[in-house]
């Protein structure tokens, strides 16, 4: 199952694009699961290219999000948005997208894992 997969069926959408992502369910879930999210306290860098793409930062400390690109965060995510919404609807698989090189993760392996457990609860 993709990190979003729930939220997606719940959305009833047919495609998910950044902005569903960003600015709906992230904000659900920082007030679900706030414990759990002052726990993880770490801070993403989204990169979505291409059309209905964009920049975003998942700031858990704070905890928000916020358009743009940041110099320092913990974990870096890079995609374009027809990967974007495969994964978030659960019809790819991260590792299978790192495999054929159209999921890009860098940083703290740990923090990545949270962040699965965490978007698996929306």
């Amino acid at each position: 199952m993709s990190l979003l997969q729930g939220s997606a069926a719940n959305m009833k959408l047919a495609k998910v694009t950044p902005e569903d992502i960003f600015g709906k369910a992230f904000p659900a879930l920082f007030e679900k699961s706030a414990d759990f999210v002052k726990q993880i306290g770490a801070s993403y860098q989204f990169n979505i290219l291409g059309d209905q793409g964009g920049f975003w930062v998942v700031d858990l400390s704070v905890p928000e999000v916020r358009e743009g690109r940041e110099a320092k965060t913990d974990c870096v995510i890079e995609m374009d948005t027809e990967t974007f919404d495969e994964f978030m609807t659960g019809k790819l698989e991260a590792d299978e997208a790192m495999e054929e090189g159209i999921l890009r993760i860098s940083g703290n392996p740990d923090l990545i894992i949270a962040l699965g457990h965490l978007m698996g609860g929306i």
